[in-house]
């Protein structure tokens, strides 16, 4: 059971790391983004590389980047605009079928990789329902309520 317990906090903060890469990757493809981090979870800081922390309690994530071309976002139309906020629901949808097609192709008796990918799926597609519903949280909104907003907005080229 502890192995268990241990497997599934491993596989948490991989899928929102994957997820938050996800956002960082479309910021950097689309607008060139610098100074990329992702952060996840809350409290103590228990593992930190140059751009990665992660905190012992992993119920959230974070990607950061400092400058964009602001010009192209300016200029962007909705389509571009979201593209950074939908790379996170991609990549976990993305993450999520690949571990599916590996589930699928693994002998059975292989227990702990039988796991391992079992959770893998499952917090992949968490991770993409999650976020890709629009749903507004007490101090932010979810990747779902930013690309809605961009899709609702007036003008083509929103800030």
């Amino acid at each position: 059971m502890f192995i268990k317990i241990v497997i599934l906090y491993v596989v948490f903060i991989f899928s929102t790391f994957v997820h938050e890469l996800g956002h960082i990757m479309m910021a950097k493809i689309f607008y060139n983004a610098k100074n990329c981090r992702i952060e996840i979870g809350n409290g103590k800081v228990v593992f930190k590389l140059k751009k990665i922390v992660v905190r012992a309690i992993p119920a959230s994530g974070h990607a950061y980047w400092e400058s964009i071309d602001l010009d192209r976002y300016n200029n962007s139309n909705k389509m571009r605009k979201i593209m950074p906020a939908f790379g996170g629901p991609l990549f976990s949808l993305v993450m999520s079928i690949l571990f599916a097609i590996a589930f699928y192709r693994i002998k059975p008796y292989r227990e702990l990789l039988y796991i391992l990918l079992k959770f893998l799926i499952f917090m992949n597609v968490s991770c993409f329902i999650i976020t890709i519903l629009p749903i507004k949280y007490l101090d932010n909104i979810s990747d779902g309520q930013f690309i809605l907003n961009i899709i609702k907005s007036t003008e083509d080229n929103v800030n």
